[in-house]
């Protein structure tokens, strides 16, 4: 029986959710939550999308999430994946790790927005010893908007979220704190605000302005020219196989088209040149994040290619 289509938002936000198989604990340690955070951030970078909240529980995840315009499909199999794989050789077992893929919810207001964020930070509520304090359950994003913590994989956007609440920073979190305390007993598909004192009274739910989201339908042969002027490769080098050089223009191109083409492996390998095999696609992939995040010479390529006369729709 085919599977039900997931359905898009057009706001971009969803409240995801990932469970295990029955027999097993996702996150049997921190260890585990810590790398599950890491491969987090590596894909939040890869695909650049916004995380509003998350809560990591021992059996299942919770995420709020902006796709920025990229499909919650590939980035979020491209996480399960990688955690699935860490987690049977740690544990030296086969099989599935994830119950079924992945839950999504769209959001469809400002208010079901903020319900998502509060439902998230009060996951904890049901563990013993946090019913009346989730703000100290510690793989939960709540911390990060209370200042209690730091955010130190950078993953969380808590400006959008407390914005709705006052322009002061301070106050945000603090009426933020309220507002998720007055939910505990709430689902997410509840939207009644019991307190709407608390929200900003400048800036109403329908007036929200959203950021606009990446362009992810680039054509691949601009992908090619930017690069190539970017880092003084020529092109035609991008099929000549065991250079070096070719392989880092190559990574690079197959990073970009999957970030701002929307490409799978396969049309990315069309569009590198078929003598590329179809396995070694994600591998250029992961080559080409590397290269961004670790090469001082390319940390600004993202930017400058948005801000350049490329970055546009077909």
């Amino acid at each position: 029986m085919p599977r039900t289509a997931r359905q898009r938002s057009s706001s971009g936000i969803y409240h995801v959710m990932m469970r295990s198989i029955s027999d097993i604990k996702l996150f049997r340690n921190v260890i585990d939550k810590e790398v599950f955070l890491k491969f987090l951030k590596k894909y939040k970078e890869s695909f650049l999308f916004n995380i509003y909240s998350y809560c990591i529980m021992d059996t299942h995840v919770h995420l709020v999430i902006n796709s920025n315009g990229a499909d919650v499909s590939k980035f979020m199999h491209n996480i399960n994946q990688c955690y699935a794989q860490y987690y049977n050789k740690k544990y030296n077992r086969t099989g599935h790790v994830f119950g079924d893929r992945f839950k999504s919810t769209v959001a469809t207001s400002d208010i079901s927005v903020l319900s998502m964020t509060a439902y998230v930070h009060n996951n904890p509520k049901d563990i013993k010893g946090y019913r009346n304090c989730v703000e100290n359950y510690n793989y939960s994003s709540f911390n990060i908007y209370l200042g209690r913590c730091t955010d130190k994989y950078n993953l969380i956007d808590r400006n959008f979220i407390l914005s709705y609440f006052h322009s002061d920073p301070i106050l945000a979190a603090k009426h933020y704190y309220s507002f998720v305390k007055s939910r505990q007993s709430c689902d997410f598909t509840d939207l009644e605000i019991t307190n709407p004192a608390l929200l900003s009274s400048n800036k109403a739910a329908s007036e929200r302005t959203y950021t606009k989201p990446i362009i992810r339908n680039i054509h691949p042969k601009k992908i090619i020219e930017f690069i190539s002027k970017y880092t003084n490769f020529d092109k035609s080098i991008i099929n000549i196989k065991y250079r070096s050089a070719s392989s880092e223009f190559r990574s690079l191109c197959a990073f970009f088209m999957r970030l701002f083409c929307n490409y799978n492996s396969d049309k990315i390998q069309k569009a590198l040149g078929n003598n590329i095999s179809l396995s070694s696609i994600p591998l250029l992939c992961n080559k080409g994040y590397s290269l961004i995040k670790d090469n001082i010479s390319y940390h600004n390529i993202i930017d400058d290619f948005v801000n350049s006369s490329s970055y546009e729709a077909i």
